[in-house]
């Protein structure tokens, strides 16, 4: 019974396959023979896997690929959509003209399917897979304790039958609960490819909060300090010395206007509202997901840390009550035409434009709680939704709005129903790409020496607009490897690397978080240099501070002058 596509399958018993030892890179027939699956199918998804950032690769001697994430953060549904992300039924299967877009009960109930199954792949984290209580070993083979202690033994067995995970939780056994609402249609048009996977702020789960102690407290302000101070500063007050380079600016803790929140407009986040804004981060700004390089624990308490900075989560007063967006409608041309029509109704035309390009009238004139000007979304690129494109999340934001902003919230002021109906409209501003020829990556103009293994390898780290390590050492004539991967995407567009004197073999442009790059290359002149961010992440203060020093020795100067 085949549920899901082979791809996925296969995707799903490779990344189950490298979770047992997540620090060692395994190679294509390793992992194919450890999973049964054909090698060349399987390097396919392995590279598919790693555009995503769920599996690392690494060149040379040595290389191959590993695990890249946490598997009691990453979901089914996130490698599932890494490699071939389930298909919708929009339109009539069989090209009926008298259906179009209006299916009948039987792809409807279909497509109902599709939908449920989504759900409770996105529920389903790896660990839960790992973590089975059925007594039988699939693939044959007992799995070694994990970095985390939370690998028992692979569970996947026949990945086709996955649907049935969503009875992992209550042990197999029939649910006696009420059924619950269906959930609604998500659009087809695929966010922005960031790291690891896409998934919409309302889908993230989020894990049980440790109890909040003083110490618990503590190691937030810790975090905070190694990750978030650059940008939003030691007050919170979004003035770190990242901010002046960036657009938009950093959160102002203090004032404490959140835009991603599920609780009306003026109103707080949950504490849910911000462990989904730290985990997801912010598509189309400098804000990364912090899920990739923060556990779980790190997260909640940074969370419970910037709470701090304002009085107002203490107080009594607040109400952080979230909005009930309602059931959805049913999709249909006549709920289309209704959402048009309060597209205009409600004012939305003015600031998004007809086109939903964020060209409206009164476009030109906004400005933010900081009296800097703000572009409407535009409605037309998917990519650039701040917590993700789903319709859950366009209904959420219509109904709560952006603190501190020119969007204002609808909630109680126009129907639950009517909502879904203007986010239907506003998703049929999105239309998907047409396919584009593949660009092959330029080699530039330069001979380039055919480079074998590595002799060294580097790990190279931003941190807090900081290069880790600051000194990279090596001996003249050796092949040095470097893969860097920073920990924010300085003004958006990521961060670089490249050595003085060595620019044309050692330049790296563009690396962003979840996507490390590598440059492989001869260190032929010895001395020492200076290697320094290639991208243009920032000016003045902090750009010429991220820097460090490449020092090349030379063994044989040494020897010559020792024997005379």
């Amino acid at each position: 019974m085949q549920l899901i596509s082979r791809t996925s399958e296969y995707a799903l018993r490779a990344v189950i396959w490298l979770v047992q030892e997540p620090a060692r890179s395994q190679t294509t027939r390793q992992i194919a023979a450890g999973t049964r699956t054909p090698p060349d199918y399987v390097s396919k998804v392995l590279q598919l896997l790693a555009k995503t950032g769920l599996v690392r690769s690494q060149r040379g001697l040595g290389g191959g690929f590993r695990f890249a994430g946490d598997p009691a953060q990453i979901t089914v549904l996130d490698v599932i959509n890494a490699v071939d992300p389930l298909e919708h039924i929009h339109t009539c299967p069989l090209g009926l003209k008298a259906h179009g877009k209006n299916l009948c009960p039987l792809h409807c109930g279909l497509n109902d399917v599709v939908i449920q199954m989504e759900a409770t792949f996105a529920k389903t984290k790896l660990t839960d897979l790992l973590n089975g209580d059925t007594p039988s070993i699939p693939l044959g083979i007992k799995l070694k304790t994990s970095r985390r202690s939370l690998i028992k033994t692979i569970t996947v067995g026949s990945i086709s039958m996955v649907v049935g995970l969503g009875l992992l939780a209550t042990g197999c056994k029939p649910s006696t609960e009420e059924p619950a609402p269906k959930p609604q249609t998500k659009s087809t048009i695929p966010a922005s490819s960031g790291s690891v996977a896409n998934i919409p702020f309302s889908d993230l789960p989020v894990p049980p909060k440790a109890e909040v102690t003083t110490r618990f407290v503590e190691r937030g302000k810790t975090v905070y300090a190694q990750n978030c101070l650059p940008c939003h500063g030691e007050k919170g007050d979004g003035k770190g010395d990242a901010a002046a380079f960036l657009l938009p600016k950093p959160r102002n803790f203090v004032q404490a206007n959140y835009r991603l929140r599920s609780t009306p407009i003026g109103h707080l986040p949950t504490d849910a509202d911000l462990f989904r804004a730290v985990s997801l981060g912010m598509a189309g700004t400098p804000m990364p997901p912090w899920r990739i390089h923060l556990s779980a624990e790190d997260r909640w308490a940074v969370v419970e840390y910037i709470k701090t900075f304002t009085p107002r989560f203490a107080s009594s007063n607040e109400d952080r009550s979230t909005v009930n967006l309602g059931v959805p409608p049913a999709r249909t041309e006549a709920a289309l035409a209704e959402g048009k029509a309060l597209f205009t109704k409600m004012a939305c035309i003015t600031c998004h434009g007809d086109s939903g390009r964020g060209d409206g009238t009164s476009a030109a004139t906004l400005v933010d709680d900081s009296n800097i000007r703000i572009k409407p979304r535009d409605f037309t690129k998917p990519g650039l939704f701040k917590s993700g494109y789903s319709t859950k999340d366009i209904v959420r934001t219509i109904q709560t709005g952006f603190n501190g902003t020119p969007m204002v919230g609808f909630h109680g002021t126009i129907q639950d129903q009517d909502a879904w109906k203007l986010a239907y409209y506003v998703e049929t501003f999105a239309k998907a790409a047409p396919p584009a020829a593949i660009v092959r990556a330029s080699q530039n103009f330069l001979e380039r020496e055919k480079l074998g293994d590595p002799d060294v390898r580097v790990n190279l780290i931003e941190r807090a607009w900081k290069y880790d390590p600051a000194v990279i050492r090596v001996k003249k004539g050796q092949i040095v490897e470097v893969t860097f991967e920073p920990t924010d995407n300085g003004l958006g567009v990521g961060h670089g690397f490249a050595i003085s004197s060595y620019d044309e073999v050692a330049f790296l442009n563009g690396a962003m978080v979840g996507a490390p790059k590598t440059v492989k290359f001869r260190a032929d002149r010895a001395g020492k240099f200076t290697f320094y961010c290639a991208t243009q992440c920032s000016t003045e203060k902090l750009h010429p501070l991220m820097n460090g020093t490449f020092i090349v020795e030379d063994d044989t100067a040494k020897q010559s002058a020792s024997a005379k």
